[in-house]
């Protein structure tokens, strides 16, 4: 079986190509989200873990995080972790962001320039006073990306592929770091592969895997592509794919901006944007009959 996973998909749409296989350019959808991002990784002490100032004191996962919201004309995005290893990850830029602050007190700037900012908790402040104060033990180690061309190769579609072809990962479909998807969705190329080949028989030569795979795996994924896509065409300074312009799927982004507003007063909503965002749970959870009928109040009725 020939297996691609990497991001140099020009190599292997040439060798099959040569093979006889002929990649269409037409498979190929990319759009560019021009946006940039810094990390800061901390290394945090033990006393510094023990004298954590949030709510609950310390744990793993995402103790704040600010998306930014392109109806307010806000491009910037700003997240703090905390990361097995004992180790903290600051995170921030966005849609043609500028540099990255490199210290806390630029830290502090940069966040008090936010476009909801105000609506921080107290702690959240309190938080970056006390980095500041440990930040020279804690060293933390800077560093910038620029998010390149994003692309998706539709091989569901092309007319003629080896039957022992797969690709998974990026080398189908290279999202937008910021999401945190790629891993999630490398397992889902994964499980589908793994479903498809449990269904042929084991027998040599093996019978044509790569139709079934990339047809089964292109419905398990069209949603994430449009979904990322759909936010990032909120930002005027996204370059869209061919035949599109930034009011392709609007509607979808309007849609999770509404129901993520609607979740802020409605647990149930918001345990469904998220499980749907964290791809624990299908896209169209949004659009179940309990979600649209609350929607249709809060739009038509003012409910």
């Amino acid at each position: 079986m020939f297996h691609a996973s990497g991001p140099t998909q020009l190599g292997f749409t040439k060798a099959l190509s040569s093979a006889g296989f002929p990649v269409s350019s037409d498979l190929r959808v990319e759009y560019n989200p021009n946006m940039r991002y810094g990390t800061a990784i901390w290394t945090l002490s033990d006393h510094v873990r023990v004298n954590w100032p949030v709510p609950g004191g310390y744990e793993l996962g995402l103790i704040l995080n600010m998306t930014p919201d392109p109806e307010t004309g806000e491009s910037r995005a700003f997240y703090i972790a905390n990361m097995e290893g004992n180790q903290m990850l600051i995170t921030t830029g966005g849609w043609n962001g500028a540099r990255s602050p490199h210290s806390v007190a630029e830290l502090r700037t940069y966040v008090k320039s936010l476009s909801g900012q105000e609506n921080l908790p107290d702690w959240a402040w309190t938080l970056l006073d006390f980095l500041e104060e440990h930040e020279d033990e804690c060293l933390p180690f800077h560093a910038e990306a620029k998010v390149g061309p994003l692309n998706w190769i539709r091989w569901h579609q092309a007319k003629s592929l080896p039957p022992n072809f797969v690709a998974i990962g990026d080398a189908i479909m290279k999202l937008n770091p910021v999401y945190g998807q790629g891993i999630t969705k490398a397992c889902i190329d994964a499980t589908t592969l793994d479903a498809v080949l449990r269904r042929i028989s084991p027998s040599l030569p093996l019978s044509n895997v790569s139709k079934p795979f990339f047809n089964r795996e292109a419905s398990r994924v069209q949603g994430i592509w449009d979904g990322t896509k759909a936010n990032d065409y909120g930002f005027p300074t996204t370059i869209p794919a061919k035949g599109e312009d930034l009011s392709h799927n609007a509607f979808t982004r309007w849609w999770g901006r509404e129901c993520l507003a609607l979740g802020r007063e409605d647990a149930a909503i918001f345990s469904a944007w998220w499980e749907v965002n964290m791809m624990i749970a299908p896209g169209t959870d949004l659009f179940s009959p309990g979600v649209v009928i609350k929607m249709m109040r809060r739009q038509w009725l003012g409910w």
